[in-house]
């Protein structure tokens, strides 16, 4: 693993995001069933505009009122995650997929001692108990988990929702080797399409246009 070392939300962690695929991101990229998502043109067009104007990913950043709850409510999530598991979390700021540092993955933490890693989510009070009822892994993340454990090869990733309304819902997913191998085969189709495009972009501003 090739860790990105700073806080996450600083602007070094922004900067290092910017114009590139990022794994919260990737199910704009691929379906959980493994087939391309009809999102992914118009996510490499945001990529894009980032790639031209440095301030765009920072004008077009809209924080909601559950997504600000949702920072606020992460630290006392992880406190409980650890009390709960008897795991010790290490924050990380972010896990390059190699050395080439064309994407990124940000996991939520990384459990020492042993090779899992962690994902929370703080979804408003409704949603936290369909979540628990269930008692499943939520379909919309399930992209985010499986590139967790392909960029680190972890054999497994814990997934946390938390509300301090009610009970919290953890449970362990483990490695879905085929879906695995379809996300770093169309990452690298993805990238090297963002990357022409980046290089005609280049191009164009560097005639003047």
């Amino acid at each position: 693993m090739i860790e990105l070392k700073c806080k996450q939300g600083s602007p070094e962690w922004f900067e290092a995001r910017r114009a590139i695929p990022t794994s919260s991101c990737f199910s704009q990229i691929l379906t959980a069933a493994g087939t391309l998502s009809s999102s992914w043109p118009n996510y490499m067009n945001k990529l894009l505009a980032e790639y031209i104007d440095p301030k765009v990913s920072v004008k077009e950043r809209v924080y909601t009122k559950a997504m600000a709850r949702g920072n606020e409510m992460e630290p006392a999530a992880r406190e409980a995650y650890e009390f709960i598991t008897g795991n010790s979390v290490r924050e990380v700021g972010g896990l390059w997929l190699d050395d080439t540092m064309q994407s990124l993955c940000s996991p939520d933490g990384l459990i020492d001692g042993q090779p899992k890693g962690l994902e929370i989510k703080c979804p408003n009070l409704s949603t936290h108990i369909g979540y628990c009822r269930t008692g499943k892994l939520p379909t919309i993340y399930t992209m985010q988990v499986q590139a967790g454990m392909a960029f680190t090869d972890y054999e497994s990733w814990d997934f946390m929702s938390y509300h301090p309304a009610y009970t919290e819902m953890i449970i362990t997913v483990g490695r879905d080797e085929k879906l695995i191998r379809t996300i770093k085969k169309t990452l690298a189709f993805f990238i090297k399409e963002l990357n022409k495009e980046k290089a005609i972009i280049d191009q164009t501003l560097n005639q003047g246009f």
